[in-house]
């Protein structure tokens, strides 16, 4: 939010593994009239991939197979974990809400 200069604090939404941080009054063209948004994802690591759904499943665990961050150098679990969260319909619901003048 101070990145973005913005005055109004944080709204925080809980859900089912994840918050969402919204921010208003952000410095955008001397209006501030713009909004930011960060989404947290609870144990999901640096890399948070999806498991998807069917047809797109990529695997009915909730781990990547061949994971490359289990290996030298990394060793860290969290990152070959997948997620159940679809971030593609958080950002939609986030974008739909503005409007280009």
């Amino acid at each position: 939010a101070a990145l973005n200069q913005c005055s109004d604090s944080d709204d925080i939404e809980t859900a089912n593994g994840y918050n969402i941080y919204t921010s208003t009054g952000c410095d955008h063209n001397n209006t501030n009239s713009g909004r930011v948004a960060l989404v947290e994802v609870f144990d999901s690591g640096h890399h948070p991939i999806s498991r998807g759904i069917e047809p797109f499943l990529i695997s009915s665990a909730n781990v990547i197979a061949e994971c490359p961050f289990r290996g030298p150098i990394f060793y860290y679990e969290p990152d070959c974990k997948l997620i159940d969260l679809d971030s593609t319909r958080l950002a939609w619901e986030f974008i739909r809400q503005f409007q280009s003048f």
